[in-house]
């Protein structure tokens, strides 16, 4: 009992200095936080873009920003924050160990890349055809006929590969790629991959990686590839350091990654006193997500610069992803049971869904209603009609621009087969980093 009070209370303590340093690092104290307002965990990644509502609407809530989602797990199971944008599975899987999340809202659908390192795909094409040229020798077959189909072969998935060619399944076959998380959307989607090509996940090494050390992995060439959250995946291609091999939206189309979460003593206080609702504001910040979601959609450029401020990448990195079609999408984020079933399932299927989590409850049906509540969603729904959203993301904000910024340069350079637009893929903006960002998760630092 003492070993475990001794456990939660260094917990506690870790988290609650993480956030302050967070704080600090965010250079909030400059804009008086108020600490009596609800804290909500990010992480510095396209998906969580929503997060600008606070600089959009200054919604009354304090944005706390992790490198990992270890930390950010902690930091909800300490209670240090009051909710966050989480990993669907991981969000589940707190949810067994005791941490009273419910899920409000899904934070986007797609805006995942499974990328590799550039030249990963020509050696693994390389190797299947000399190990073809090998067999058609030792079968007594014209080698030099043989040789000439190859030839051609090559040149035919060179020339595919620029016309949105989706590369073979089985050239992930023995290599490292990294996820975010075992208990990530990540991990499920490379896993269905996998499974569509005949293989498993034990047909590769996976590596357990915090997403900000990702493109610093494939250049110190400790991983083949990985699967993570844009932009680094954007990041990666820009740089010419790594070729796309699949979107996450043509593994799963329209599928949700994270959500937004919050404790359920938090709902339950608010639903129980009115003052208290009133006083937290949660049902005004759920409605400023919903006016942001649509903002987002409507306002690249502008959301991009205010993206600036909360995730640290240059505009012209958010603005080209946005543009992309369908790459990341900000609409229908009201979860459905099809959403929750599919996490489940999966979970289950590949090997994460302890016996633990049939705590939840007993059916995936019971699964759904006990894990999501889109009350406050639906409010919103009806408090902002669609007249009022049309009008909000219309509006001019009076931003700082950067004119060298915002002009998006267009230095020669081949268009990616990835869908990223023409004019924007002959840019090459370099990867934004923080002065003061630090790698706080080693690559084998275990989420859970």
């Amino acid at each position: 009992m003492r070993l475990n009070t001794m456990i939660n209370r260094r917990s506690f303590l870790l988290s609650s200095s993480l956030i302050l340093l967070n704080i600090a690092n965010a250079n909030f104290f400059s804009k008086n936080v108020d600490f009596k307002s609800l804290k909500i965990g990010y992480l510095p990644i396209s998906d969580h873009l929503l997060i600008i509502a606070k600089e959009l609407y200054n919604s009354p809530f304090t944005p706390i920003k992790f490198s990992s989602w270890a930390d950010l797990s902690e930091a909800l199971r300490a209670k240090a924050i009051d909710g966050a944008f989480i990993l669907t599975p991981l969000a589940l899987r707190l949810r067994t160990q005791g941490v009273s999340l419910k899920a409000i809202f899904a934070a986007h659908r797609n805006g995942s890349a499974l990328v590799l390192k550039k030249g990963i795909l020509e050696t693994q094409n390389a190797k299947n055809l000399n190990v073809a040229n090998l067999k058609n020798v030792a079968n007594g077959k014209n080698k030099n006929a043989e040789n000439v189909a190859n030839i051609a072969k090559s040149d035919s998935l060179n020339k595919n590969a620029k016309n949105n060619f989706k590369p073979d399944i089985s050239l992930l076959k023995g290599l490292r790629i990294a996820i975010p998380s075992r208990f990530s959307t990540h991990y499920l989607l490379l896993a269905n991959l996998l499974e569509q090509g005949g293989l498993t996940p034990n047909d590769i090494k996976i590596v357990d990686m915090s997403p900000p050390e990702m493109v610093f992995g494939l250049l110190s060439n400790s991983i083949d590839g990985f699967i993570v959250a844009e932009p680094f995946g954007f990041i990666a291609e820009l740089r010419d350091i790594a070729e796309l091999f699949r979107l996450s939206k043509d593994i799963v189309n329209n599928h949700i990654c994270c959500v937004f979460a919050l404790r359920e003593e938090v709902l339950a206080d608010s639903q129980m006193d009115s003052k208290i609702l009133a006083d937290s504001g949660i049902q005004t910040i759920v409605n400023n997500f919903v006016k942001t979601a649509h903002f987002i959609e409507h306002n690249h450029e502008d959301s991009a610069i205010l993206g600036n401020k909360l995730l640290g990448y240059k505009p012209e990195i958010i603005k080209n992803l946005l543009d992309c079609d369908e790459r990341v999408v900000f609409k229908n984020l009201k979860l459905s049971k099809n959403d929750i079933d599919w996490n489940v399932k999966n979970m289950q299927d590949f090997g994460i869904w302890s016996n633990g989590a049939d705590k939840i409850a007993d059916s995936q049906s019971d699964i759904f209603s006990d894990f999501v509540d889109s009350t406050l969603l639906d409010s919103a729904f009806k408090a902002l009609d669609s007249t009022n959203l049309t009008q909000d993301s219309t509006q001019k904000l009076n931003l700082n621009r950067n004119p060298q910024e915002s002009r998006f340069h267009t230095e020669s350079k081949a268009k990616f087969h990835s869908g990223i637009p023409e004019s924007k893929a002959k840019s090459t903006p370099r990867f934004y980093a923080e002065s003061n960002a630090k790698l706080t998760e080693s690559t084998t630092k275990n989420p859970l």
